[in-house]
C-alpha cells in the first residue's frame, strides 16, 4: 500500500486549453454522447477521456437546465471496453421516457494502471478530487446547461470508484449533494477506508445510496474475504455514514445481480438514480443565476 503522495506538476488553470468535445454517438431517442479525448488534469498532470451524455430534450430548447451526474470509470459507461458496459445512455433514455426528466451524465475515464492510486483518498485521490473540482466541474458548467447547485449534482462510482467518493464526500459536499456507492472495494485498505468514513463530518444535506451483490466475496483485491464478510464490511461503512449524517440512506443487497461486475451495476443503475433524484426532502436550494 502506498502511504505518501507524490509531488504534482501543476499549471495555472487560466493557461490550460481543453480540447473540444466531439460527437461520439447519437441514440434513437435523440440523446447524444460527446467525447473529449484528452482532458487535462493539472493536479495529476495527466489527461483523461470524458464522455458527456445529453438527454433527448437537450436540443429542444436553449433555456432548460439539467441535473448532472458524474460517474467514475467512464470507459465502461457507454461502450464495452472489455469489462462489460453500464449502458448509461440506454438507462438515462429510459428514465427520461418514464419521468420526463432529462439528466446530463459525465463519465470520467480511470487511470488504468494508476487507477488504484487515483481512487484511494490516502494516495492520489485528493489530487483527483481537486482536479474534478477545479477543472472538470467548471468546464461542464461553462459548456453545458447544468443546474448549478448541489441539489442537482450527483456522483456515482463502483468498486474503487466508489471508495474515492469518500474523498468527495469529505471535502466537496458544498458542490455535490448526492452520492451512490456501488460495491465499495472493502477488500482494499479496509482499515483506512473505515477510518476515513468515521472521520467525515456532514456540513450540508446529502442523499446517500449504497449497494452490494450477494456473492461479491472474491480475491480481486489484496485480501481474500467471503461473501458474508463483503456484505458485513459494506454495511459497516454505510451504517457509519448514515449514523454520522442523520440523513436518509438506501442500502441494497442484490440477490439477482449478485456479482462484482458492470452488468450488475447496470441492473441497479435506475434504482440508484430514482433514489438520488428524489428531491422531496432536500428543501429549497438556491441556484446560481445564469443570464
Amino acid at each position: 500500500m502506498s502511504t505518501s503522495k507524490s509531488a504534482k506538476a501543476t499549471k495555472p488553470l487560466n493557461e490550460i486549453h481543453q480540447p473540444t468535445a466531439k460527437l461520439f454517438k447519437t441514440n434513437k431517442s435523440g440523446s447524444e454522447v460527446y467525447l473529449i479525448e484528452h482532458f487535462h488534469l493539472p493536479m495529476l498532470n495527466r489527461t483523461r477521456k470524458l464522455w458527456i451524455y445529453l438527454p433527448p430534450s437537450y436540443s429542444n430548447t436553449n433555456k432548460d437546465r439539467f441535473a448532472t451526474i458524474y460517474i467514475n470509470d467512464g470507459q465502461n459507461l457507454f461502450e464495452d471496453c472489455g469489462n462489460g458496459c453500464w449502458e448509461v445512455a440506454k438507462k438515462l433514455d429510459e428514465y427520461f421516457a418514464i419521468t420526463g426528466k432529462g439528466c446530463i451524465a459525465v463519465g470520467i475515464e480511470n487511470g488504468e494502471e494508476l487507477r488504484n492510486d487515483e481512487y484511494l483518498p490516502w494516495v492520489d485521490g485528493e489530487y483527483y478530487a481537486k482536479d474534478w473540482r477545479n477543472t472538470i466541474y467548471p468546464y461542464i458548467n461553462e459548456h453545458y446547461r447544468t443546474r448549478r447547485t448541489r441539489k442537482y449534482t450527483a456522483f456515482l462510482g463502483s468498486s474503487l470508484g466508489a471508495t474515492i467518493l469518500l474523498e468527495f464526500l469529505a471535502h466537496h459536499q458544498d458542490l455535490i449533494g448526492k452520492f451512490a456507492f456501488f460495491s465499495l472495494a472493502v477488500e482494499v485498505d479496509y482499515d483506512e477506508t473505515m477510518e476515513m468514513a468515521e472521520s467525515i463530518e456532514f456540513y450540508d444535506y446529502c442523499r446517500l445510496y449504497f449497494d452490494i451483490g450477494e456473492t461479491e466475496g472474491s480475491s480481486q483485491g489484496e485480501e481474500e474475504i467471503d461473501d458474508d464478510e463483503f456484505i458485513y464490511r459494506t454495511n459497516e461503512i454505510a451504517t457509519i455514514l448514515k449514523e454520522n449524517s442523520h440523513l436518509p440512506a438506501l442500502f441494497v443487497v442484490d440477490t439477482a445481480h449478485a456479482d462484482h461486475s458492470e452488468s450488475s451495476w447496470e441492473a441497479r443503475f435506475l434504482l440508484a438514480l430514482n433514489w438520488l433524484q428524489d428531491d422531496s426532502d432536500f428543501g429549497d436550494d438556491l441556484e446560481e443565476l445564469v443570464i
